[in-house]
């Protein structure tokens, strides 16, 4: 499973996590929630790139509120959750295996379509002529887009740092493994008691605490390693008796966690664009027969958060 694929199927709505930062209610929300009262009632909405519907929620919530009956269609590359709990997705139509770069959407063409970090991290120049193609003459392309500056980006390669050391520099996964091996089938008390006799067990717990003592005293303060000590402290505690070949499962597991976020951290800092970038993603955007109608900077007072633009199909 492809890394974005593995994140929206947990049911995470944002690519933040299950608790989006402070900006995000602030900054973000506000921006979409004005730009679909704006809309008519009866309008057509493509949310792009759309993850679990972050944004198609936003626009199902207006909808209701408002009365407007606004179509909204979520359209992703990726697999998404099989079932969408919100008090809103009901109201959307999802379509996951959708990439920006061919967007055949059944239904007829749309008035407004959003772009929530989705649009810089595709083909940009395929991607801009999909949307062209979906748009309604004089229809409109709203989209919030990584800024390299940003708090977002300066964040994501802090922690890049972490996952490469935990991934590569370090081989924290392997001398955990090695650590469960040699404490073996923990069936009780008895078990544990007999590990302090045990040299092949302490010789293992004392390599696997070196390497973790490196790591700390690198990161202090590591969101990454707090949260790798936090899902590895229960099988040394209330999963202590789990089997042994699901302790190891569940390392394979949390490894391929790792490495499916540092892949998508790897994709965000990527995509970012820095102003020469954006440039060119604009100067794309007119090749593609949009104009662009705004482009500007979102702040708050946590720092520089995202680029956002605003196009208009040219008639």
């Amino acid at each position: 499973m492809d890394p974005w694929s593995a994140y929206w199927k947990n049911g995470i709505c944002t690519s933040f996590g299950s608790q989006p930062p402070q900006w995000y209610t602030h900054a973000l929300q506000p921006l979409w929630e004005s730009g679909f009262t704006k809309l008519p009632d009866h309008s057509s909405i493509l949310d792009v790139a759309s993850g679990n519907g972050a944004v198609a929620q936003i626009a199902a919530r207006i909808s209701i509120e408002q009365k407007k009956q606004l179509r909204i269609v979520a359209a992703d590359k990726a697999s998404l959750a099989a079932e969408i709990r919100t008090e809103y997705s009901g109201q959307i139509e999802f379509l996951p295996n959708t990439p920006l770069e061919k967007l055949c959407i059944p239904g007829g063409k749309f008035a407004f379509v959003t772009s929530q970090f989705g649009l810089e991290y595709a083909k940009v120049d395929l991607a801009l002529g999909s949307v062209h193609e979906v748009l309604e003459e004089n229809g409109e392309l709203l989209m919030v887009a990584h800024h390299r500056a940003s708090i977002i980006c300066e964040h994501s390669r802090e922690e890049l740092q972490q996952y490469r050391a935990l991934l590569s520099e370090f081989p924290v996964f392997a001398k955990l493994a090695l650590l469960l091996q040699a404490m073996g089938e923990i069936r009780g008390r008895s078990d544990l008691q007999g590990l302090s006799g045990n040299p092949a067990s302490e010789k293992q717990r004392v390599a696997f605490n070196r390497v973790i003592g490196k790591l700390l005293r690198r990161y202090p303060e590591g969101v990454v390693l707090a949260d790798v000590l936090q899902r590895i402290n229960p099988l040394f505690k209330e999963n202590v008796t789990m089997p042994l070949s699901a302790k190891l499962q569940y390392v394979r597991h949390l490894e391929q966690d790792m490495v499916h976020a540092q892949q998508r951290l790897l994709d965000l800092t990527t995509a970012a664009l820095d102003e020469k970038g954006m440039q060119r993603f604009l100067r794309l955007a007119e090749k593609n027969g949009l104009e662009t109608e705004m482009c500007e900077k979102m702040s708050d007072e946590a720092g520089l958060l995202a680029w956002v633009v605003r196009f208009r199909k040219n008639n």
